[in-house]
């Protein structure tokens, strides 16, 4: 009986005093945040790496570069490494390229065959020349400040050896995107 009630209680205030958390830590982080700005304008840009693996995007990833192309920072290298689609994702890259005259910060590498995300990764990581490099999804967007931000949050402080976005799920069709 003691047992049956500890699992009835665990079951029913667990969830209710996690979701309690998560919310007070979403609203710290919030207000901590406000008064953050981006990097300043007069400051000197670090060229940042974009580095971006994808395999069958054919639907997203014109959506997603042209999110890239939008970005209000002037000194970027890009690097997108098609894993060998079954699809026309490769296609699709260089027409995008083409479309804005051969879009120079933008280099296509091409995977002879399919060896999964970290491999090539790893090919892209040999071509960055930067000393910041960020890694995202071939189905994420970016804001056009979001690398601002990011780069500012970075060398706020010499502990801080990385950090991450804050992701929002377009997808909302499934139950996992509506959670």
């Amino acid at each position: 009986m003691l047992i049956s009630t500890m699992v009835d209680v665990y079951v029913v205030y667990y969830p209710i005093i996690l979701s309690f958390i998560w919310a007070s830590g979403a609203f710290l982080s919030r207000w901590k945040e406000r008064d953050k700005k981006a990097i300043d304008e007069t400051k000197e840009f670090e060229k940042i790496s974009i580095v971006i693996s994808a395999y069958n995007e054919e639907e997203t990833i014109e959506e997603v570069l042209l999110s890239l192309r939008n970005l209000n920072y002037p000194s970027l290298e890009i690097f997108i490494i098609d894993d060998k689609s079954s699809d026309r994702t490769l296609e699709k890259l260089y027409e995008v390229k083409k479309s804005f005259d051969d879009w120079e910060t933008l280099t296509i590498l091409e995977q002879k065959e399919n060896k999964g995300k970290a491999t090539a990764l790893n090919v892209a990581l040999q071509q960055v020349n930067s000393k910041y490099m960020l890694v995202i999804d071939a189905d994420s967007y970016l804001s056009k400040d979001a690398l601002s931000y990011l780069l500012a949050e970075l060398t706020s402080s010499s502990d801080i050896g990385a950090v991450t976005g804050r992701p929002i799920v377009r997808n909302r069709t499934t139950l996992l995107g509506k959670l």
